[in-house]
């Protein structure tokens, strides 16, 4: 027999679970990580305060270098702030 037969059962799907049950993606362990309160990522250079201190430093006409060289930071991480600080006003 080269073909089933209509009534042999062929694309019927007999005694399954719902879809749900057939296949289970495991967890990543990063998502795990993530519910247990793990940070991910680089720690910042700079805290909150001194992020403060360094756009009122540069507010104030202080050049971006010097206040970089204050904070022992490169130039580029002030400017970062500078952008954030900017994007949330």
């Amino acid at each position: 027999m080269l073909f089933p037969s209509p009534d042999s059962g062929f694309g019927e799907q007999r005694n399954r679970k719902s879809g749900s049950d057939l296949f289970r993606v495991p967890e990543r362990p990063e998502l795990a990580a993530k519910k247990r309160g793990v940070k991910f990522g680089r720690k910042p250079k700079l805290t909150p305060e001194q992020v403060v201190l360094a756009l009122r430093m540069v507010d104030e006409g202080q050049p971006v270098p010097q206040v970089a060289d204050a904070f022992g930071v490169h130039e580029t991480t002030i400017y970062r702030c500078l952008s954030a600080a900017e994007a949330a006003a």
